[in-house]
């Protein structure tokens, strides 16, 4: 952990009044005990006179106070690619769990511009839980601990732009970060700079349809990148430009996997067709 990362770290837990830097064992197994324990939802509304689309806007939540690290975050409303709810100016926003399309016709999308997102255990987060959900880092860093859905039930759909900044589960063993994770769900996510990184393994295409598109950047996991995990699910990899480091490449593992490589995949095991079900197709370009 970085210093300006310790720093929004200890920042967070002062906002739920951590009287100090320092922070017992004790005290900490307390405070996750009373954040599980009293879990509450804050849903965007963007209609109690915020006059923005800001995430630091009391007014513009449900109930009106923006969300903590004992909060479950909802945006489902009120706003669109081109008007997003927006973490800007350098401000780190907190939540417990964040859900971004929650339930099924709702559409919900957040941008990242020098902002920070952060929640305080290994909880599962969505971005298209069961309607669509929509990310943009622009520069910053969103770090959820705990696994990540981009794109989790039938009909949802979640999408990831990375153009700067660091979007990751880490650290190391917090969970995968699935893209398509049920038959039906459709989960992509777009690099052209900065950092995708998870904490465990990414899966494209766990259930249903992933795609990995890498135009710049660097992809990273000390794991396994999957491509076409399960039966009747697929997944699509390319790397165009950028880099992907990986312990293990698996494409179509029990589902149908492309992967499409024209710079550099470093990666220290790998298969095609792993499994009986499994079908893979892998293309090298200019790559190595």
């Amino acid at each position: 952990m970085t210093a300006s990362e310790n720093k929004r770290f200890r920042r967070g837990w002062m906002c739920v009044g951590k009287p100090g830097p320092a922070l017992s064992a004790v005290t900490f197994a307390c405070l996750l005990a009373a954040t599980s324990n009293s879990l509450a939802q804050h849903e965007w509304d963007n209609n109690g006179g915020g006059g923005n689309y800001e995430w630091t806007t009391d007014n513009n939540w449900n109930p009106n106070t923006i969300p903590t690290v004992t909060d479950e975050t909802r945006i489902n409303t009120a706003c669109s690619q081109n008007n997003p709810v927006l973490i800007n100016g350098g401000n780190t926003a907190y939540t417990y769990k964040l859900n971004i399309g929650s339930s099924g016709g709702s559409a919900g999308y957040l941008k990242l511009d020098n902002g920070y997102l952060t929640n305080s255990s290994a909880v599962a987060s969505y971005i298209g839980n069961a309607g669509i959900g929509w990310v943009h880092l622009v520069s910053g860093d969103l770090d959820l601990k705990g696994s990540m859905y981009i794109g989790n039930a039938a009909g949802s759909s979640g999408t990831v732009l990375i153009d700067g900044g660091r979007f990751a589960n880490e650290p190391f063993n917090n969970g995968n970060i699935y893209l398509g994770y049920s038959n039906g769900s459709v989960g992509k996510v777009y690099v052209s700079n900065g950092f995708f990184n998870s904490g465990y393994e990414i899966h494209v295409g766990e259930g249903g349809a992933g795609e990995l598109h890498v135009q710049g950047g660097t992809v990273k996991t000390p794991r396994d990148l999957k491509i076409g995990v399960t039966a009747g699910s697929t997944g699509l990899v390319s790397l165009q430009s950028g880099s992907i480091d990986v312990e293990d490449l698996s494409v179509g593992n029990s589902g149908i996997g492309s992967c499409i490589v024209n710079t550099t995949l470093t990666c220290r095991a790998f298969s095609i067709g792993n499994q009986s079900n499994g079908v893979g197709y892998f293309e090298l370009g200019n790559g190595r």
